[in-house]
């Protein structure tokens, strides 16, 4: 690694190599505040995308590290942290441009050696990136451990309230008309129209008055008188 980082063609593919991973993970939500947020509050950690980006930041951190000790310019590889400081921090991530500016600035500082190199680097750039390399990996397999471990009881939870809910059966309420036993025959509308009397009738009807049967006087008694007698 050390002879390989030596290089500067080297340094720099390996660099953009790890830079990569940091534009496409948070459209997975690597770096979103609510799903990070959610899954800590309950209790299943980082999601594995946040540890992806988390290592792929580490990574180059260590590349910038190892690169500085071999070129005399250990602080370009606090300038590559900067850069996975704005990139991981949930405010300072919504500002654009500013991690690819400082990577853009970590490789530049990172081309040119200085007069003055040390014989012996440091084995702290290996060691870091083997951490955080099992770091990422143990909060990987903690979060899909705890998430199924979660799914799952929240079947059984599920399974149970079905099993003890009581079944409850709508009654729908018997309605009661209130001209029940009261049957009304039907009349059409031609069968009235037929019987009702029309206007001729009902003024005969009206002007019709009774008629008194004729008073008859008895007949005269009439004497005959005899003269002869």
């Amino acid at each position: 690694m050390k002879t390989f980082l030596r290089s500067t063609p080297a340094f720099i593919g390996l660099y953009l190599l790890f830079m990569l991973p940091t534009y496409l993970l948070p459209y997975l939500g690597s770096n979103s505040t609510l799903v990070n947020g959610v899954s800590a509050a309950l209790g299943m950690g980082f999601s594995p995308m946040w540890w992806a980006h988390f290592w792929a930041l580490s990574m180059l951190f260590a590349i910038a590290a190892s690169r500085g000790d071999l070129i005399g310019k250990r602080y370009i590889a606090w300038i590559a942290g900067l850069a996975g400081i704005f990139d991981l921090t949930p405010i300072l991530s919504a500002i654009p441009f500013v991690p690819t500016v400082i990577h853009v600035v970590t490789i530049i500082l990172g081309i040119e050696p200085k007069t003055e190199v040390p014989e012996k680097p440091s084995n702290e750039p290996l060691a870091l990136a083997a951490l955080v390399t099992i770091a990422a990996i143990v909060g990987s397999i903690v979060f899909v451990t705890t998430a199924g471990r979660n799914s799952q009881q929240a079947s059984e939870e599920a399974a149970r309230q079905v099993n003890v809910a009581p079944l409850v059966v709508p009654v729908q309420p018997i309605v009661t008309p209130l001209d029940a036993g009261i049957t009304v025959p039907h009349v059409s509308s031609k069968d009235t129209r037929v019987n009702q009397p029309t206007p001729t009738t009902q003024r005969t009807a009206q002007t019709q008055m009774p008629v008194a049967a004729p008073k008859v006087e008895p007949a005269p008694v009439v004497r005959h008188i005899n003269l002869n007698d």
